[in-house]
């Protein structure tokens, strides 16, 4: 601070803010042409499926006839990301999705109302191949299916459209790159799936491990009172050599600590395979238990 207590400011000072200025200017500046403008209706975030790590705005690759987009390119955690995530093409382009990695597909999810883009229902491995030429100005947007969850989706934007697609779409507001509407985002139904399997597995092996402790506490008391009820009302001949029995059920007596036990087991078995079954599912592609 000077004398009179007004701030001053240093050369040094007003080059640091300059040169922060610059800098900051020119990300804005290149932000922008990655963004393009495009509105991709929160496809790109949580609202369907898991968010696309790999989406860092829309490459542009206008002024080219054909292009090629990898299928099953790393990313996302894995082989589970379309490269360029996201394109800008001329109206008249073909585009060629080749296979790079094993078990995916390409299902649209949006597209405008008049193309007729049909993508690639079966699941295909390295080294298939589809083409499409994209006449129709707009965004479309597609996904992998048994990939989906983890957020291995693409887009095309033809021509010089900067809105959604015509035929529908999910989310609302503008991509920015790197994520979408909610950092780290995930689907609802997909987050209440996952919450509800684990509380189920952790409820069966409560149980199990209840059920079993209660058996081993309880056991000792339930089972001395028993035998000696049962000593009282006989000979002395028959406690000498029946004293080795502690319990001796018939045939159909019923045993409520046992059977707990063994339903608790049970459950806690049909609990694991239920698990174990929904990722073989999952991994294989097909519908698994919760959709």
């Amino acid at each position: 601070m000077t004398g009179d207590d007004e701030p001053w400011v240093t050369r040094r000072t007003a080059l640091r803010t300059a040169a922060g200025s610059v800098a900051a200017g020119v990300v804005g500046a290149g932000t922008a042409t990655a963004q393009g403008g495009v509105d991709y209706g929160g496809w790109f975030g949580g609202s369907t499926g898991g968010e696309t790590a790999t989406f860092d705005g829309t490459v542009d690759r206008t002024g080219e006839d054909a292009i090629t987009v990898d299928v099953g390119a790393e990313g996302n955690g894995g082989s589970y990301a379309f490269s360029p995530t996201a394109v800008r093409v001329d109206p008249g382009t073909t585009i060629t999705f080749e296979w790079v990695s094993d078990t995916h597909n390409v299902l649209i999810e949006d597209q405008p109302s008049d193309a007729d883009w049909g993508g690639v229902e079966s699941i295909e491995n390295s080294g298939f191949s589809h083409e499409h030429t994209f006449e129709t100005e707009g965004v479309y947007k597609y996904y992998c299916q048994p990939h989906l969850a983890l957020g291995m989706k693409g887009a095309v934007v033809v021509g010089g459209s900067g809105g959604t697609a015509g035929g529908g779409g999910g989310g609302s507001g503008s991509e920015s790159g790197g994520g979408g509407e909610s950092a780290g985002g995930s689907s609802p139904a997909l987050t209440f799936a996952f919450q509800l399997l684990g509380g189920a597995v952790a409820a069966a092996i409560a149980v199990v491990l209840g059920v079993t402790a209660w058996v081993f506490l309880n056991y000792d008391e339930v089972t001395t009172g028993d035998e000696s009820e049962s000593m009282a009302a006989r000979t002395p001949t028959e406690s000498v050599f029946e004293s080795g029995v502690v319990r001796d059920l018939g045939h159909d007596d019923y045993d409520p600590y046992g059977t707990a036990t063994l339903i608790a087991i049970y459950l806690g078995i049909i609990s694991l395979l239920w698990v174990f079954m929904y990722f073989v599912e999952f991994l294989g592609g097909g519908p698994t238990v919760i959709g």
